[in-house]
C-alpha cells in the first residue's frame, strides 16, 4: 500500500521542513554511514528549478559529508512540476527497504523555485542524519558605513620673514650694461607681503672723444606684494618705489655740478622662487623701473674758442628700465 506525507510551504520554507523531519526520524541509525544514489527529473514548467548536482551540493554542505554515489545502497527520487499555483516537490526516500513505496510531498507558493530547492535540500539532509540540527535563517549582519573623513583644517596662515641676496642685471640703467647686487628682506602672510631693501650698482664708465665719466646707482625700496601661488614654485608680484642717488664721476673735462644727484622711480616686479632645501630657496625674476628724475649730462663742446660752445648731450636715462635678477634666500620664522 503506498503511503504519501504531504507538507505545503509558505515564503517560510524551514516550517514545512521541520514536520517532514518527523517523518524521516526514526531511520536516523539506520541511514549513517550509508551512500544514496540521487536521481532527479524536472516537469514541465519546472526548468527553472535546482539540478541534481546542486541539490545533492547543498545536502553535503548541510551534513559535512558527501552521501551520494551512483552506486549507493539507497536510492532517493525527486520529481520537480509546476501547477498553476504552486511548485511541487515530490521525494521517494528509500532510506531502507521499508521505504521502497514511501512518498513525501513539499508544495511551495513562493514566486520562484529557488525555495523549493533549499526546501527539498534540507529534506533530504535531515532523512538521512535526522539529528542534523536546524540552521536558522541568518539575518544579514548590519554593514556598517566606512567611517567618515574629517578634513584636516586649512593651514593657518603664518606670518614669516625672508631674505635674500640677488645679482641685478641692467642693459639701461647706466649708459652701459651693468652688475649690480640687492638685498631684500620680505615680511609676507599666506598671500600678501611687504617687501623692502637696497640696491647698489657700482661705477659704469662712459667715454666719448670728448668727456669721460662715471655713473651708478644705489637706492632703497620698499614694495607691496602679491602671491599667486604659495606652493612650489612659488610666484609672486610686487609694485613699490625706489628712492636713492644717482652717482655721477667726472674725469675729463672739469664738472660744473660733480657728485650724487637725487634719483627716485616706480618699480613693477615679477619673481619666480623655488624651495631647495630645509629653509633655502632660489628665486629669479624681472623688473620694470620707471624714474620720475631724469637727470641729463651735457659737454660743452669747443670751450674757450671765439665762436660760442656748443653743448652736447652725452647721457640720459631713458623713460623704463628693465631689470632681471637671480638670487639665494632663506626663510626666517
Amino acid at each position: 500500500m503506498s503511503v504519501e506525507s504531504r507538507v505545503r510551504l509558505t515564503r517560510r520554507p524551514l516550517v514545512g521542513v521541520v514536520l517532514f523531519m518527523a517523518l524521516c526520524a526514526p531511520r536516523a541509525a539506520q541511514a549513517a554511514g550509508q551512500t544514496y544514489r540521487l536521481q532527479l527529473v524536472r516537469a514541465d514548467g519546472a526548468g527553472s528549478c535546482p539540478s541534481a548536482l546542486q541539490i545533492e551540493s547543498d545536502v553535503s554542505q548541510r551534513l559535512g559529508r558527501d552521501p551520494f554515489s551512483d552506486e549507493g545502497e539507497r536510492g532517493i527520487d525527486i520529481v520537480l512540476s509546476r501547477s498553476e499555483t504552486h511548485w511541487q516537490a515530490k521525494l521517494y526516500l528509500r532510506i531502507d527497504s521499508s521505504d521502497s513505496d514511501a512518498a513525501r510531498l513539499i508544495e511551495s507558493d513562493a514566486p520562484d523555485c529557488a525555495d523549493l530547492g533549499k526546501s527539498v535540500a534540507l529534506a533530504v539532509a535531515l532523512a538521512i542524519a535526522p539529528e542534523l540540527p536546524q540552521q536558522a535563517e541568518r539575518k544579514p549582519e548590519p554593514v556598517c558605513p566606512p567611517p567618515v573623513a574629517v578634513p584636516a583644517p586649512p593651514p593657518k596662515p603664518s606670518l614669516h620673514g625672508e631674505a635674500s641676496l640677488r645679482l641685478l642685471f641692467s642693459p639701461n640703467l647706466l649708459p652701459t650694461s651693468s652688475l649690480g647686487t640687492a638685498l631684500a628682506v620680505t615680511l609676507r602672510g599666506e598671500l600678501v607681503g611687504a617687501s623692502f631693501g637696497g640696491i647698489f650698482y657700482p661705477e659704469s664708465e662712459l667715454q666719448t672723444a670728448d668727456a669721460h665719466l662715471g655713473f651708478g646707482v644705489s637706492s632703497a625700496f620698499a614694495s607691496g606684494c602679491l602671491w599667486a601661488r604659495v606652493r612650489d614654485p612659488q610666484v609672486w608680484s610686487c609694485i613699490g618705489a625706489r628712492v636713492g642717488a644717482l652717482h655721477s664721476v667726472v674725469y675729463d673735462p672739469r664738472p660744473e655740478q660733480p657728485g650724487d644727484h637725487f634719483w627716485w622711480a616706480a618699480s613693477s616686479e615679477l619673481g619666480l622662487r623655488q624651495h631647495l632645501f630645509g629653509r633655502l630657496f632660489l628665486e629669479a625674476g624681472a623688473a620694470a623701473v620707471f624714474p620720475f628724475v631724469r637727470h641729463r649730462f651735457q659737454v660743452n663742446a669747443g670751450e674757450g674758442a671765439a665762436p660760442p660752445a656748443t653743448t652736447r648731450t652725452v647721457y640720459e636715462q631713458g623713460p623704463a628700465v628693465v631689470e632681471g635678477f637671480v638670487g639665494l634666500g632663506l626663510r626666517l620664522d
